[in-house]
């Protein structure tokens, strides 16, 4: 850096002052770069009535315009502006305290200020163009437009285009389709229509001339007999009413399919009673054992039934064990 750069940089003196503690009132000003304070002979502001200090404390550094502090021992602390620390940035006006010491810091630039001899820069002026148009170097050309449509060889092109256009619909088979969408239509449609229509009419007339047949009634009313009985649980008497109806009206779809499902209740419920009897002769609950084969011989009412026979043994053995014979 030359002579001139160096008087340009401003230097900082930093003024400390004790305002609190043992040495109140020593003040000091530095403006070399690095100083120390202590209670020690060889620091460069010396606190040594303060037992509290230790022998090399703080360092204080001056770099690139700013004050760095730090504290050197370990076992004595620093407070920086009440906030304990052990290196930090100082401001003017700021407080280090240390042992019983407040030292307050105020910062003076010696340096000389930069010299504003220097004439502002101004911005080149711009040209503005002359009044006068001889003088001016700068032309307008405007391109002359000219409609697309009014072009000799567009308006050709377009009419040709037209033209085949129109042939094109002319030999297709365009006008015979659509003479035959909206044509009247034939005889022979009419009485396909109609021989259709009376088809489904006299399909459905028959459909109904069966529901007013006294056989269709008796099934219908034997119906909701049977379905009332299933309901009821009384699958049994269902089944026989479903039956009678299938008996007046075999097309009775909705007979059949609750015979089919009265038919799978009243079975589950003979197992169930064959279940329940068995269980009861095991325990030797030969009254309970009787009631349940009972129930299931008078349910299925066949003799020759494979469940009524057994049904039947069971029965007489638990009768035997209850008469203790």
């Amino acid at each position: 850096m030359n002579s001139a750069a160096r008087a340009l940089t401003p230097t900082i003196a930093v003024a400390v002052e004790v305002v609190e503690g043992p040495n109140r009132g020593v003040s000091q000003t530095f403006a070399h770069p690095v100083w120390s304070i202590g209670r020690g002979p060889d620091n460069d502001l010396i606190l040594s009535a303060d037992v509290k200090v230790s022998r090399n404390h703080v360092e204080v550094r001056i770099l690139g315009g700013q004050v760095f502090v730090r504290n050197l021992n370990s076992k004595n602390p620093m407070l920086l502006n009440g906030n304990l620390t052990t290196e930090g940035i100082l401001i003017s006006g700021g407080v280090v305290h240390i042992g019983h010491s407040t030292l307050r810091f105020k910062f003076e630039s010696t340096g000389p200020s930069p010299s504003k001899t220097q004439a502002p820069y101004s911005l080149p002026s711009a040209s503005i163009p002359s009044a006068d148009p001889s003088k001016n170097t700068r032309r307008r050309f405007r391109m002359k437009e000219t409609p697309l449509l009014s072009h000799p060889q567009f308006r050709a092109f377009g009419v040709l285009l037209i033209l085949g256009l129109v042939g094109l619909w002319l030999f297709s088979d365009g006008p015979q389709v659509r003479k035959k969408e909206h044509g009247l239509r034939t005889s022979i449609d009419v009485s396909a229509d109609v021989g259709s229509s009376e088809g489904e009419v006299k399909k459905i007339l028959e459909e109904r001339k069966e529901f007013d047949t006294p056989q269709y009634r008796l099934a219908q009313a034997q119906f909701v007999k049977g379905f009332r009985d299933y309901e009821q649980g009384q699958y049994e008497r269902a089944m026989e009413a479903f039956q009678s109806a299938r008996a007046f009206y075999p097309k009775h779809e909705l007979a059949t399919k609750y015979w089919t499902l009265a038919k799978r209740k009243f079975d589950e419920k003979v197992q169930s009673f064959m279940v329940q009897g068995r269980r009861y002769k095991g325990m030797q609950n030969y009254r309970l054992c009787q009631s349940s084969f009972a129930a299931v011989m008078m349910m299925i009412k066949d003799d020759k039934n494979a469940i009524y026979q057994e049904a039947r043994q069971y029965y007489e053995e638990c009768r035997l064990k209850a008469s203790g014979s």
